[in-house]
C-alpha cells in the first residue's frame, strides 16, 4: 500500500535549496558534491520511509508528498557522484546546470563503473 507517491503532481513536501541552505556555489568551478549530497540526505530524512509490518509507507500525512532538492537558476554546479534517495526529487530550475567534475577522484565507484548519479535499493525518486 502506498499512501502517497512522487507520481502525485501536487507536491506539498519541503524544498531544500542548495545555495540558500547548504552554501553551494554555481560558478562552474567549485565542486558542490558535499553540499548537494547533504541536501539530498536531509530531504530523505524528511521523507524517510516508515516500516509498518510487511508494508512500506512512503510517506504520511505529516510529511506531505516528498521532498525536493532545488538547484537554483542561474548557475553551473559542478559535482562528482550523487546518491539519490527514496522520495527525493532533484529539481533543476530553468537555467540551472549540473556539470560533472573533471577530477576522477570526485566520483565513487559502483560495482563496475563510476557514475554522476547513483541509486541503490531506492525507489520513487526523480530528477527534473
Amino acid at each position: 500500500i502506498n499512501n502517497c507517491s512522487m507520481n502525485n503532481d501536487t507536491n506539498t513536501g519541503k524544498d531544500f535549496n542548495i545555495v540558500d541552505e547548504y552554501g553551494a556555489v554555481g560558478d562552474g568551478e567549485t565542486v558542490n558534491t558535499a553540499m548537494i549530497q547533504a541536501a539530498i540526505d536531509d530531504a530523505y530524512k524528511y521523507f524517510s520511509p516508515i516500516m509498518g509490518g510487511n508494508e512500506l509507507w512512503l510517506c504520511s500525512s505529516k510529511r506531505g508528498h516528498g521532498a525536493r532538492v532545488v538547484v537554483p537558476s542561474p548557475g553551473k554546479f559542478v559535482t562528482g557522484t550523487l546518491y539519490l534517495k527514496t522520495g527525493v526529487e532533484l529539481y533543476l530550475e530553468d537555467g540551472a546546470t549540473r556539470i560533472g567534475s573533471t577530477n576522477r577522484f570526485d566520483y565513487h565507484f559502483g560495482s563496475r563503473w563510476m557514475a554522476l548519479l547513483m541509486a541503490e535499493n531506492e525507489s520513487d525518486f526523480k530528477v527534473t
